[in-house]
């Protein structure tokens, strides 16, 4: 059990003994079964964090002086001082693997020098001699040359790096003049995912773990967007409503609660903002205006995975709703309820080559829904709920009001019940759970 974990529980003992739920005698066993709490150490975070901030600038500086002189260096020398920054690195994560393999500090500095020169080699050694540029095959080597640093010194920012080099990579083969397939982002992340559970075994609610979580979050909410090669209009809001469905349903099983719990909120806020963008006509004109595989040069094997993802992402959520069952009933149809309309708005705006009834399925969806979280927010005491809910229908009476030709005082005074209605609501929830 983690210290913070270990805190609450400890916070807990006396009113539990007050309570006659524990007797002393067992909660003495539980604090000589856990131990003592250990503080979070903000220093060592502080410290992780400027030595990672300290290598990157030292780095930064010296390719500065360097390219200030560029010109005056001979093919050999400059060759010399594009591979010397790579064994000075190298050498120093001996040093660290044999001395210091326990300093977050170190290995995650480490991580990034080592990192730094091996991408500034490829990049110095192939300008020297003329090598022909290839953008997406530089990015390729230096991610695949990276990864092994990541799991030597387990390094949590050198992962976050990675991930971000394979969105960069992605971008580039797909927007890009490449010849690589985009496919392969998906292998290259399962090089990442055994760091991020090892991560999660070793400390489920630790600060290593939560900043992986919510970078892998992240990084597929973009990295979705970057592989779909988008042959079928319309099917990104099968995948993207699914996806964000599958994070609010695995959300109970993370440790964080409320706003420390990366799943909930992008789960929560990603259902609201797909709901938001679906209840206006453009998507659906596409949808309608593009009803078959438009003419073009798709890759079969992407639009493969198009298909696939458009049906294993519904069925990813439905099994873990049906694992969920046994939790709160409205949460699961809350999570189910945007990508089940979304399949069947989807469907009817493809056979029926209309876009009135998808449009006022969305609306319905926002206005319902919201209505919903609201009242069970009161019934609850929830204030994070009823604030969720109050917010769907507020954004959607706002946007509703700029796609209407109304005054602008008939707007302003919309807008002025609206925030009227949030602080009635916030203070009648506050004080009712003052009261409890």
């Amino acid at each position: 059990m983690n210290g913070h974990h270990l805190r609450w529980l400890y916070g807990e003992l006396p009113g539990l003994l007050d309570a006659g739920v524990l007797t002393p005698d067992a909660a003495a066993r539980l604090r000589a079964h856990y131990g003592e709490a250990k503080p979070v150490s903000r220093s060592g975070i502080a410290l992780v964090m400027f030595a990672t901030l300290g290598a990157a600038l030292i780095g930064s500086g010296v390719i500065l002086v360097i390219a200030h002189n560029w010109d005056m260096f001979s093919r050999p020398v400059r060759v010399a001082i594009a591979l010397a920054p790579l064994l000075v690195g190298q050498g120093i994560g001996a040093w660290v693997l044999l001395r210091r393999a326990h300093s977050v500090a170190w290995c995650e500095g480490v991580t990034l020098f080592i990192g730094a020169g091996i991408g500034a080699s490829i990049a110095i050694v192939g300008q020297v001699y003329h090598l022909p540029a290839n953008l997406s095959a530089f990015y390729l080597t230096w991610i695949l040359l990276f990864i092994p640093l990541v799991y030597l010194f387990n390094s949590t920012t050198g992962a976050i790096f990675y991930l971000v080099g394979v969105l960069v990579w992605a971008g580039n083969v797909q927007f890009g003049l490449s010849t690589h397939s985009v496919l392969g982002f998906w292998p290259l992340t399962l090089l990442i995912l055994p760091h991020a559970f090892f991560a999660w075994r070793a400390n489920p609610g630790g600060v290593r773990a939560n900043l992986l979580a919510r970078a892998l979050v992240l990084y597929f909410t973009i990295g979705i967007g970057l592989v779909l090669e988008r042959a079928q209009p319309g099917l990104w809001m099968v995948i993207y409503t699914a996806y964000f469905a599958i994070l609010l349903l695995l959300a109970p099983a993370w440790p964080a609660r409320g706003v420390r719990n990366p799943f909930l909120w992008f789960g929560c806020g990603g259902l609201l903002i797909i709901a938001l963008i679906l209840s206006f006509d453009s998507p659906w004109r596409d949808l309608v205006r593009d009803r078959a595989y438009r003419d073009g040069a798709f890759a079969t094997w992407a639009v493969l995975q198009d298909n696939l993802l458009g049906v294993l992402a519904p069925a990813l959520a439905l099994l873990l709703a049906w694992r969920n069952c046994a939790r709160d009933w409205i949460y699961n149809a809350f999570a189910l309820a945007l990508p089940a309309l979304t399949v069947v708005a989807f469907a009817v705006a493809l056979f029926t080559q209309t876009d009135v009834l998808p449009i006022v399925l969305m609306n319905l969806y926002l206005f319902v829904s919201g209505v919903g979280l609201l009242y069970t927010g009161f019934q609850r005491g929830a204030l994070a709920m009823a604030n969720y809910g109050l917010l769907s229908i507020a954004l959607l009476a706002v946007f509703r009001f700029f796609d209407a030709d109304l005054p602008i005082l008939f707007r302003g005074l919309a807008f002025i019940l609206v925030g009227v209605f949030f602080l009635v609501t916030n203070l009648y929830l506050v004080r009712r759970e003052a009261r409890a």
